[in-house]
């Protein structure tokens, strides 16, 4: 993609060799920038060449890549490294095992993740010269702090760039939404955006216009030019797409102060367990006696000891009184939670995976009619705001892209729950037209529809109001 310099001649400025949209945003003054843009535009390649080329120009600086996960920094990013670091003899050190790049000015990049809230204090006290943040769609909102109050106080060193790149995301919300269209806690920052339709060497490695390849991919998955997902992946536009969110949350229905008094709350706890992915907790409580199911309390780390574990979960014991405790046992789960079991003398019923696709449309019944209530601030919001479905499979499945442990969780726990089967008064049902069939008989024909393979999308489902 990139011109190959003559190698009997001096080094050149490699920003020379991208092209007029990625050198625009490489060459702009701002020191705090977003990049927004379609699929295979180009910015992963502007950014590695951004980073070189400044790293080779000044001495013992430090700079910084860094995205959801180290293995996916890896993936998207470390190859160009090593072609550039090759193709133009910069004769830098490329360290496989700690993903570093040290120039012979002895400044050094770094290729990096940050999937959790707790692993990015490991970046405070490094004073950094750039930073890029990749993916920033997929960041939850522990990004903000991330960028305002670890990474910021640490480019004033050098009056250092931060930039955050990504492409738009299906619920138009999100950390990396708000710092586009330079929202509170983003003011200043420049936003640069382009497409595959300005990167000439989609074409020309294609073999076919960027044109013939979008109405062939519109042909394939059988929509239009106009699709929301088509919108965003190759015109880079903020569409927002219920289709494409996995959870149908809405603050004006969906949020709560306080669990109601005068209440007997039952409580159910879910797990999802993880080791590199986050263990995660929630907690629901409900009642026959109220329509309404509340999430009381929700948690995730990452490399949590089973003891740790153990120990949170009798504190919420202790605090709750479950009436049922259930856990992913997939994978090494069946394992943790046997040792759960046999050491702490907690006992996890194996959480229900079957048909998680349809549960989930069901869950978001109960969100779409305000039976579900969780107080703003919730971890699960997090997930919530931008979760969406990979549409490139069929069926769609949840993106790996964006982290589902707590909504993993509060599934599973809100399957076992018995809030449907309270019984309206006929005062309730005065007051409440949309409830007066029952929740026990609607969700008895829910099931039922499922069994019977008659099962609809909320989407595609008729709503009364």
């Amino acid at each position: 993609m990139l011109k190959k310099r003559d190698r009997k001649k001096p080094l050149l400025d490699i920003v020379r060799y991208c092209f007029d949209k990625q050198s625009e945003m490489i060459l702009d003054p701002a020191t705090r920038k977003t990049v927004c843009t379609s699929s295979r535009s180009g910015k992963t390649v502007g950014c590695a060449v951004d980073l070189l080329d400044t790293a080779i120009k000044f001495e013992s600086r430090n700079y910084l890549y860094v995205t959801k996960t180290r293995l996916n920094a890896k993936r998207i990013i470390w190859k160009y490294f090593k072609s550039l670091n090759r193709d133009f003899i910069f004769s830098a050190n490329a360290n496989e095992t700690e993903l570093t790049m040290t120039l012979p000015s002895l400044s050094t990049i770094y290729v990096d993740g940050a999937d959790n809230e707790s692993i990015i204090e490991k970046y405070r006290g490094i004073p950094w010269h750039k930073v890029y943040i990749d993916e920033g769609q997929a960041f939850p909102e522990y990004l903000e702090p991330f960028v305002n109050e670890v990474l910021s106080p640490r480019l004033v060193d050098w009056n250092g760039t931060l930039t955050i790149m990504g492409t738009p995301n299906a619920a138009r919300s999100g950390v990396f939404f708000r710092a586009c269209h330079q929202q509170t806690g983003f003011k200043e920052y420049k936003n640069f955006s382009w497409t595959l339709h300005d990167n000439p060497h989609i074409s020309k490695m294609a073999g076919k216009s960027v044109k013939q390849i979008i109405l062939e991919e519109c042909k394939r998955r059988g929509v239009s030019i106009e699709n929301a997902s088509i919108q965003r992946e190759y015109f880079g536009r903020w569409v927002e797409d219920l289709h494409s969110r996995v959870y149908d949350f809405d603050p004006s229905r969906n949020y709560y102060d306080v669990l109601p008094d005068g209440v007997d709350w039952l409580y159910i706890l879910g797990v999802d367990l993880g080791w590199d992915d986050a263990d995660a907790l929630a907690v629901w409580a409900y009642s026959p006696s109220h329509p309404l199911i509340y999430l009381v309390y929700d948690f995730k780390a990452p490399k949590l000891t089973i003891t740790a574990l153990a120990e949170l979960i009798k504190a919420l014991e202790k605090k709750f009184s479950f009436v049922e405790r259930v856990a992913d046992t997939g994978g090494l789960g069946k394992k943790v939670v046997e040792e759960i079991r046999f050491r702490y003398g907690i006992t996890l019923k194996a959480a229900e995976k079957t048909e998680k696709r349809a549960f989930i449309t069901l869950m978001n019944d109960d969100l779409r009619r305000g039976f579900i209530k969780v107080k703003p601030g919730s971890k699960i919001l997090d997930e919530w705001s931008i979760l969406q479905w990979d549409l490139e499979h069929d069926p769609p499945i949840e993106d790996e892209q964006f982290e589902n442990h707590i909504s993993d969780a509060g599934l599973y726990a809100w399957r076992e729950a018995r809030h449907y089967t309270h019984k309206f008064s006929e005062e309730q049902k005065a007051i409440d037209p949309l409830s007066a069939e029952g929740m026990e008989e609607y969700w008895k024909k829910e099931e039922e529809d499922i069994k019977g393979g008659e099962f609809k999308e909320w989407w595609e489902r008729e709503v009364k109001v």
